[in-house]
């Protein structure tokens, strides 16, 4: 899958995207519209297979057929979650969902 160019992150985004997925770390990333699932887009047109899709109450979009995590059963508690995770994974820490 080839993504358009109006689908993807802009550059200076890919750019860190692509030295996350070089270095093999976890993408996390979420699944509502605009943003979330450009990104999802531009990592599934790289082939990337390292990715979780957090969402809230049910999963609505994974390009990629990824492993998903459901972080909470409303808006604000899935942010605080989401967060937590990716502060816990910046940091070092092993997350449940990676096993």
């Amino acid at each position: 899958m080839r993504a358009r160019r109006e689908d993807m992150p802009p550059e200076e985004f890919r750019e860190i995207i692509d030295e996350a997925v070089a270095k093999g770390d976890l993408i996390i990333v979420g699944e509502a519209h605009g943003a979330s699932r450009a990104f999802q887009r531009y990592l599934h047109s790289k082939g990337v297979g390292n990715v979780v899709v957090g969402h809230a109450k049910t999963i609505r979009y994974n390009a990629g057929g990824w492993l998903t995590h459901k972080y909470g059963n409303s808006v604000p508690s899935r942010k605080k979650a989401f967060i937590d995770d990716c502060y816990a994974r910046v940091s070092g820490e092993k997350l449940n969902i990676c096993h």
